[in-house]
């Protein structure tokens, strides 16, 4: 199991702030977030035809230290278009009162340098990881740079993430 500690959470005064606090996602997602990173850096990671994935697990399952989906898929779309739907399939797959863990794993492209002329040689790939849990405020978003090959480079601290909705 990947050790938390490598993953220090960073507090920054005035930036991640709700009523006056640091945003502190769980330690659940935070271990999560340490397991999911360690395993996809893994020497035998790559991430060819790879473009987006959506997991919901029952949050006591993985306080139990079970990883068994009740949902895993791949969207052909955007995860924004369908991550409502995907989390009502979720609920009535689990029950509507069960608490869900939900993560978003996806391919996306930064620039490395700045201009109009940029080709794709001066873009980056990272494996964006977003971890949330229903009902609360904060959720986790990390990532994983990837080299050309689509291979892990290295992974992120995971961020704390204030959710939609979160006062």
């Amino acid at each position: 199991m990947a050790d938390p500690a490598k993953f220090p959470l960073p507090v920054l005064p005035g930036l991640f702030m709700t009523h006056g606090l640091p945003l502190r996602p769980s330690r659940l997602l935070l271990d999560f977030y340490a397991r999911l990173a360690a395993r996809h850096m893994g020497p035998q990671v790559q991430l060819a035809g790879f473009q987006r994935r959506w997991t919901a697990w029952r949050h006591d399952d993985l306080v139990q230290g079970v990883e068994r989906a009740v949902l895993d898929c791949y969207p052909e779309v955007p995860l924004h278009e369908v991550e409502d739907m995907l989390l009502a399939q979720a609920h009535d797959l689990a029950g509507a009162d069960t608490a869900l863990v939900t993560a978003e794993t996806s391919l996306q492209r930064y620039r490395t340098e700045e201009g109009d002329e940029l080709g794709e040689e001066d873009e980056g790939l990272v494996l964006t990881i977003k971890l949330e849990e229903t009902g609360q405020p904060t959720g986790v978003l990390g990532w994983i740079e990837l080299d050309a090959q689509r291979r892990p480079v290295r992974a992120c601290r995971p961020l704390p993430l204030m959710l939609p909705g979160a006062n």
